[in-house]
C-alpha cells in the first residue's frame, strides 16, 4: 500500500501489520492563475472548496465564521463544491458575507478560484490527507486547518499554514482571526509561497515512490 500521510500509514499498519507500506506524498500541479479582481480595502476572502461532505465540518465552519464576522465585518466566505451545503450546515448560505456555489469544480477552474482567495479553510473533523492543501500552497495561498489526521503534516505553522487548537468552532474562529491581525496575512502569504515550491515537487515525490517500490520488491 502507498500511504500519503503518516496518519494513514499508522492506521494501515495497525489494521494489516504484515502489509508492506510505502510512504508517499501528494504534490500539486497548477496552471498560472490570472490576476484576481481588486479587493475593497480591508476585505479578506476565505475559501472552502471541494466536495461538500459531513466529515469536512461545514457546520463547524458555519458557526466559526458567524463568530468571526461579528468581530470582523470585512470577512467574506466563499463555499464552492459539489454536494448539499444545506444538509451539511443548515443556514450557512443565509449568513452575512457567505456565498455558496453548489457545483462541480473543474480542474481548469482551480487556479482562478485560488487566485481570488486570501486563505483556504479546511475545517475537517477527520482527514487522511487533503488534495486542496498542496494546491493552495502551490498557489501561494495560506491554509487554515483543524488539527486532525494528516492535515498537520501538510499544513504547518510558519510554513503558510495556521492550525486551530482544536476541531471546534471557537478554536477555528481564533485561527481565522489570526490572519486578520495587522500584517499577518502578508507574512503568511510569503511563507505559503515558500512552502508551495515543495508542495509542487513532482520529481521529488516520484523519486520517493521509486525508492519505496524498490525496497518492497527487493
Amino acid at each position: 500500500a502507498v500511504a500519503l500521510s503518516d496518519a494513514v500509514a499508522a492506521a494501515l499498519a495497525a489494521r494489516a501489520p504484515g502489509l508492506p507500506l510505502i510512504r508517499g506524498r501528494l504534490p500539486a500541479l497548477l496552471a498560472e492563475a490570472p490576476p484576481a479582481a481588486p479587493r475593497p480595502d480591508g476585505e479578506v476572502r476565505f475559501l472552502f472548496f471541494g466536495r461538500l461532505r459531513a466529515y469536512k465540518g461545514l457546520d463547524l465552519l458555519r458557526d466559526a465564521f458567524a463568530a468571526l464576522r461579528a468581530r470582523h465585518p470585512q470577512a467574506r466566505l466563499r463555499v464552492v463544491g459539489e454536494g448539499d451545503a444545506e444538509a451539511c450546515a443548515p443556514g450557512l448560505a443565509a449568513l452575512p458575507g457567505v456565498t455558496v456555489e453548489s457545483r462541480w469544480v473543474a480542474e481548469g477552474e482551480i487556479p482562478r478560484l485560488l487566485a481570488e482567495a486570501d486563505a483556504v479553510v479546511l475545517p475537517y473533523r477527520e482527514a487522511s490527507q487533503s488534495g486542496v492543501a498542496p494546491q493552495a500552497l502551490a498557489a501561494g495561498v495560506p491554509v487554515v486547518a483543524t488539527p486532525v489526521g494528516g492535515l498537520c503534516e501538510q499544513v504547518r505553522e510558519g510554513e503558510g499554514g495556521v492550525i486551530a487548537a482544536a476541531a471546534t468552532p471557537d478554536a477555528f474562529t481564533e485561527a481565522m482571526a489570526r490572519l486578520l491581525a495587522p500584517g499577518a496575512l502578508d507574512a503568511v502569504r510569503v511563507a505559503a509561497r515558500r512552502a508551495g515550491a515543495a508542495a509542487s515537487d513532482w520529481d521529488g515525490a516520484a523519486a520517493e515512490l521509486v525508492v519505496g517500490l524498490r525496497r518492497v520488491l527487493a
